[in-house]
């Protein structure tokens, strides 16, 4: 590395530092935010990583011709930051194959009842039994996916496929959605 390189990046190192230390309340907070009070201290620091990666691509992204202050760009950035790793947990946790340690302890189907359920959960599942019978498991998927607020491409990720095809999928069940509404009205409340 060229000793102009070295003096730039201990220049932005330097930078960095210095933003961290003074918006350290800023990453506190959005952490606690996002994290919770029940995280363990490994889970805690992952979540204040991902924060910094958020401050430092505000330090390398922001322009003041922009006119939006420094601090609230800054915020911005940590706070989608800590969305997407949001995001990418809970994909993990549903992408996450069961262990046999984990499968040992579940309880045999025959042994247990069903827990009750609410009249919400119960109508819930009516309805997604319902939807079974007009569109495919694909289908009813991305529209779940989508439903609970994924993007396009994170469903694409989970169901591990391509963005378009999420999209089509979705367009095809609002068609087939729309056709059964039209010759069936009453198809969802029997």
């Amino acid at each position: 590395m060229s000793d102009t390189r070295k003096t730039d990046q201990n220049e932005r190192d330097e930078a960095f530092a210095a933003l961290e230390k003074q918006y350290k309340p800023l990453i506190d907070r959005q952490v606690s935010l996002f994290a919770g009070a029940e995280v363990d201290a490994d889970s805690l620091q992952d979540w204040r990583q991902e924060a910094r990666i958020g401050l430092f691509k505000a330090m390398e992204h922001y322009r003041a011709e922009s006119g939006v202050p420094f601090a609230a760009y800054a915020k911005m950035c940590v706070q989608h930051r800590l969305i997407s790793y949001q995001r990418q947990l809970r994909w993990a946790q549903l992408l996450c194959p069961l262990t046999e340690e984990a499968a040992a302890t579940l309880p045999d189907e025959e042994q247990t009842r069903p827990e009750p359920r609410t009249v919400l959960q119960a109508e819930e599942a009516v309805l997604w039994e319902k939807l079974g019978q007009v569109l495919t498991t694909f289908e009813s998927d991305c529209l779940r996916c989508h439903l609970e607020g994924y993007s396009y491409e994170e469903t694409a990720v989970g169901l591990q496929t391509e963005a378009k095809a999420v999209d089509n999928a979705l367009q095809r069940a609002r068609r087939k959605l729309r056709k059964v509404l039209q010759t069936q009205p009453d198809f969802f409340r029997s």
